[in-house]
């Protein structure tokens, strides 16, 4: 252990282990840090070093999130701020017609220069435009023939807040015979109402939106993780999304190295990834990284074939081990006596432990008066 991760450190520990102790091991499994990849090989030979799978999945998977996390934006957020600019221009609408007592022209052609890309946002669109067309109408006739004929046409809508929308202006409509003041009336009725189906769709991308977010850690489930309310959480989020199940298969396809037997890795779970201008840099500079050090990662299967006594379990993700590791040292702040640290490190790892420091290293301070000899006690701070 060292107090600072960086390349000098790592390699004078890793060094003194091999010189002093004679520690040759057949692997040595870190994460893709640099810090510890070069000592690693520079120490022991590049052929013994190990991509933890932990790590490895990791990076695939944080890629892939990367990639979740833009579609999340462009599908809920983008409109979500383009609903927030519709309403705004309602509102522009109205502030005009309080100074001015008249319905600008202007201002309400310029819908048209409002451009969505999502279907459903061009429909919201002409909803809009169709009622905007409706306040520019002066003849009280032609309003009232316009109108109703507006509201049986959306009155069946298959959108449950488009019907919303028509229903409201339905009761604004009045009983008797339309007059000016009623027309009037109507067509504050109808930028009102806009507002409200602004913010009902609005409302409801955003609880779309944040159950997005809580639901599409699914997609990254392996399955030896996947719970039977995760498997029904994930089919119903592969049918609501399945331009995501792309992300589905190439996190099972990586991961599928931790499943197979020995015999059955061939290398192709990580040859066949290819970037992609559909994936994000994250996504794409993650597959580069596995591609890069693919032989690292797969440096698993010849040893394990060799020494059938190792279990599945230490191929595929070492992360657990190294916070047993650590807990003695975080719970004792560093201030544990050694053979109270030695007995923690055994309970928790369940393995013989080896002490690798001195036990009694010296130092020598020149002072201004005299030489001072200071013996340093056990560095875990036994005295």
């Amino acid at each position: 252990m060292v107090g600072v991760e960086n390349v000098s450190n790592t390699l004078r520990l890793l060094s003194t282990a091999k010189k002093d102790h004679n520690l040759n091991p057949k692997l040595v499994t870190c994460d893709f840090s640099p810090n510890l990849i070069g000592p690693v090989i520079k120490t022991f030979g590049k052929d013994v070093l190990q991509i933890d799978g932990f790590h490895v999945m990791q990076e695939l998977n944080n890629g892939i999130r990367a990639d979740l996390s833009a579609f999340r934006e462009t599908t809920f957020k983008t409109f979500i701020r383009e609903f927030y600019q519709m309403r705004d221009f309602i509102s522009t609408i109205q502030s005009a017609y309080i100074k001015k007592h008249k319905w600008n022209r202007t201002t309400i052609q310029s819908t048209k220069k409002y451009k969505i890309t999502s279907e459903f946002g061009e429909y919201c669109m002409k909803i809009t435009r169709q009622s905007m067309s409706l306040i520019q109408l002066e003849s009280l006739s032609v309003f009232q023939q316009n109108f109703l004929r507006f509201l049986a046409e959306h009155q069946s809508d298959e959108n449950q807040h488009i019907r919303a929308y028509i229903q409201a202006l339905e009761k604004a409509f009045p009983k008797r015979d339309l007059t000016g003041k009623g027309m009037i009336r109507i067509k504050g009725e109808i930028l009102k109402k806009l507002k409200s189906l602004y913010r009902s769709l609005r409302k409801s991308l955003e609880e779309t939106s944040i159950e997005f977010f809580h639901q599409h850690w699914v997609l990254l489930f392996q399955p030896e993780n996947l719970t039977p309310k995760r498997k029904v959480m994930l089919a119903n989020f592969i049918d609501k999304y399945p331009q995501l199940l792309k992300y589905r298969q190439l996190t099972l396809q990586v991961g599928s190295i931790y499943r197979k037997a020995l015999n059955e890795i061939d290398g192709s779970e990580i040859e066949t990834l290819k970037p992609s201008t559909a994936y994000s840099r994250k996504l794409n500079t993650a597959i580069k990284t596995l591609k890069k050090h693919k032989a690292s990662i797969l440096r698993f299967v010849n040893v394990f074939k060799g020494d059938p006594t190792f279990t599945k379990a230490c191929r595929s993700n070492m992360e657990p081990f190294n916070r047993k590791f650590k807990a003695p040292f975080h719970r004792g702040l560093n201030c544990t006596k050694k053979q109270h640290l030695l007995g923690k490190l055994g309970v928790q790892l369940q393995c013989p432990i080896r002490w690798f420091l001195n036990d009694e290293p010296s130092l020598n301070i020149q002072n201004r008066d005299e030489k001072l000899n200071i013996r340093i006690q056990d560095p875990v701070g036994e005295n």
